[in-house]
């Protein structure tokens, strides 16, 4: 019997195919969202964690980023004045005096890097930049040194305190241990004093092996923040190099039009992160100066070291107040004048207010192209949505998605434009 072929029918079975291979499809993506809804929690720790994870592994060089790229700028600079120095010098050396007046040679700025000229390394730059952090950290501490020295009402109220507190310590425990023998209740008391002295010691054990551990975490964050200093050395005086690197990698392995967005995009990135870092570098000098004059006038001992280290503390939001407010009231407290204390408490607290409201929005917000408005806002919606962090990345991320949507709507009528 010879077969014959049906169009129509090939054509149902095929729909029918295509429809039960579709539902199936479709019953497991919406398996699939609903167990992504259900266990979100879960596969958000896990995100966490293998990204904490990644953080981990390459702490070092993440750390070497961060510092290289707050120190370029200034790194650019010191290369600049030393090669204009350079040559500024190498031609004083080549031409000899003349006549009667001594004048120095017109420094002129290096020429830029012509075409296939390999980069130049900034050793130079890198270097100076390492030596005057140097500086400026044992001058710090010199400072520091010599003002506690100076501050004999600081110093001796501290001491005051530290012995006044040891004494009245072992004033209790002697009186505590004359009244229990007086009472008779030392026999009684004595199991319970070893089960105390028994539950102590196991605490203190306990206690012990954490301080270990946390001393020997310190230890090693110490240990990769120095590694990090090296590494962000190289990076700085390398920075031609790993830029050609990076430019050359990307026209081999990308598109012209990924190659373009992608540079587009990190050109954004850039400029907004490094207004914002300067920004806050800005805000946190103005608070500085503001706090070391406003404690100075009050009186407080160690003025200047406190506003200098709460003024740079500012830039973590709500982190500059709570420790120039400790600090000043603290201080004001071990010098013995309650009402310095209350003056100082209401100084910091006023002058936060301001910066928080009028110099943070206007300094910052200019920095990254925002009104003071939106820095506000930002500031309250993510400091409501995540908390510290959310503070502290919300003026950069906003100015990136005002950027971005800026963007889109460019392309968009760049777009209405063309189409007739």
């Amino acid at each position: 019997m010879k077969f014959k072929f049906d169009r129509q029918y090939l054509k149902i079975s095929a729909y029918a195919v295509v429809s039960l291979a579709a539902a199936y499809a479709l019953f497991k993506l919406v398996d699939s969202a609903a167990f992504i809804i259900t266990n979100s929690g879960k596969i958000a720790q896990g995100i966490g964690s293998a990204v904490g994870w990644i953080a981990c592994v390459f702490s070092v060089v993440i750390m070497a980023f961060v510092v290289a790229y707050v120190l370029d700028p200034l790194v650019e600079y010191l290369q600049r004045k030393y090669e204009d120095f350079s040559e500024g010098f190498a031609g004083f050396r080549a031409n000899p005096l003349k006549g009667r007046s001594f004048r120095l040679p017109k420094l002129v700025r290096s020429r830029k890097k012509g075409a296939g000229e390999p980069a130049k390394r900034r050793t130079a730059g890198a270097a100076l930049t390492y030596g005057l952090f140097t500086l400026l950290l044992g001058a710090l501490i010199a400072f520091t040194a010599l003002r506690i020295r100076g501050a004999d009402g600081f110093t001796a109220s501290l001491v005051a305190l530290v012995n006044s507190t040891l004494v009245k310590l072992s004033d209790f425990l002697t009186s505590a241990r004359l009244t229990i023998e007086a009472w008779g209740a030392s026999e009684y008391l004595s199991g319970f004093v070893e089960g105390a002295v028994d539950s102590v010691s196991q605490t203190l054990r306990g206690s012990t092996t954490d301080i270990i551990d946390k001393v020997t975490s310190v230890g090693g964050t110490l240990l990769n923040f120095f590694m990090s200093l090296v590494v962000a050395f190289y990076f700085l005086r390398d920075k031609g190099t790993i830029m050609e690197r990076t430019r050359f990698y990307m026209d081999t392995f990308l598109s012209p039009a990924w190659n373009r967005r992608l540079t587009n995009a990190a050109g954004d990135l850039h400029a907004v992160f490094s207004g914002y870092i300067r920004g806050q570098l800005i805000d946190a000098l103005i608070m500085g100066c503001l706090l070391s004059l406003a404690l100075t006038v009050v009186g407080v001992d160690l003025a200047v070291l406190i506003g200098v280290f709460s003024g740079f503390a500012n830039i973590i939001p709500y982190f500059g107040a709570i420790v120039g407010f400790v600090l000043s009231v603290g201080v004001a407290l071990l010098s013995g004048d309650f009402a310095k204390a209350i003056l100082a408490g209401v100084v910091v607290i006023l002058l936060q207010q301001i910066d928080g409201v009028f110099i943070v929005p206007k300094v910052v917000g200019e920095k990254v192209e925002l009104s003071p408005a939106h820095v506000l806002i930002s500031l309250s919606v993510a400091g409501a949505l995540f908390g510290l962090w959310g503070m502290v990345f919300a003026v950069p991320v906003c100015a990136i998605l005002k950027i971005f949507i800026a963007r889109l709507a460019e392309r968009r009528a760049a777009a209405s434009r063309k189409t007739p």
